[in-house]
């Protein structure tokens, strides 16, 4: 038996769980002040192994844009964005 799910809901769920890795970036960084990409990446496909490498890439590229997370050259060291920078 298989169950056949409507494609909007599918792409409902695939963004539910780009949210959820979104948050789980947020509160990794959150809990260590600053991280390396590397570090961010490894520690995201432990927790969520179906997701590719390029994926976590974009999640990151989007966080920045949102300036949720700044970086730090040259080390390429994430942190949160806080309310002074």
């Amino acid at each position: 038996m298989s169950v056949v799910v409507p494609t909007e809901t599918q792409e409902k769920q695939n963004e539910l769980d780009l949210d959820e890795i979104k948050n789980f970036v947020l509160n990794l960084i959150r809990k260590q002040s600053f991280m390396e990409r590397n570090s961010i990446i490894e520690n995201t496909l432990n927790q969520f192994v179906k997701i590719e490498r390029s994926k976590i890439d974009i999640i990151i590229a989007e966080l920045e844009r949102a300036n949720k997370i700044k970086i730090i050259a040259p080390w390429r060291i994430w942190k949160l964005k806080s309310r002074t920078d």
